[in-house]
């Protein structure tokens, strides 16, 4: 018995050995989301957008940026602030947010193409309330489903026409309300960077 088991031991050994590397191997290769050569690119783009904020026509002034993965996913960052703040009687009030940026860009080789972005972060509203001097101020939560119509103008630059929805929750400020500072915006951007083919 004891011959048997020290024969196919030895008879083992050479496989595990052989099965030892390519494991080792395999652990060293982890899985990824994207595989082969990644091409890279990135732009910065000023931003000017048309709302309403508190029943009131808003126009919010900002950009966005981010890190072109292979010529059609985008991850990065925007933020946008009002650039009218509000005023009737001692009623005033300003906004701003901002957040992590993601778009998916349509046919990005052709002349005009779509795409489709979306930004979710967070704010900070400061409100005067009519006929009052004291002031509140609360954080609250953003997301901004955009779609966007793209012209490329030259190899390295876009300009984009579009529009979104600014959904707002978790608002805490006496006489607003969450859809106070919601709504839908008209947007036109400027996209300057490395693109597709450039």
């Amino acid at each position: 018995m004891k011959r048997f088991a020290a024969t196919v031991l030895v008879a083992a050994l050479p496989v595990g050995m052989a099965v030892l590397p390519a494991g080792l191997a395999a652990q060293q290769q982890p899985e990824t989301l994207l595989s082969g050569p990644v091409r890279s690119g990135g732009f910065g783009a000023p931003v000017v957008k048309f709302s309403q904020v508190n029943d009131k026509f808003a126009v919010l002034v900002g950009g966005r940026g981010g890190w072109i993965v292979n010529d059609v996913f985008v991850i990065g960052g925007g933020g946008y602030g009002l650039t009218n703040q509000h005023h009737l009687s001692f009623d005033a009030l300003d906004m701003g947010y901002g957040g992590l940026d993601l778009e998916y860009v349509n046919r990005p080789h052709e002349l005009v193409h779509i795409s489709l972005s979306v930004l979710v972060g967070g704010g900070g509203v400061t409100y005067f309330p009519r006929n009052s001097l004291v002031g509140f101020n609360s954080g609250f939560f953003v997301a901004e489903p955009a779609m966007n119509i793209m012209v490329n103008v030259t190899p390295v630059f876009r300009i984009g026409i579009g529009g979104s929805y600014r959904a707002v929750e978790a608002l805490s400020v006496p006489e607003l309300s969450n859809r106070d500072l919601s709504g839908f915006s008209g947007h036109v951007q400027f996209k300057f960077g490395k693109f597709v083919g450039t």
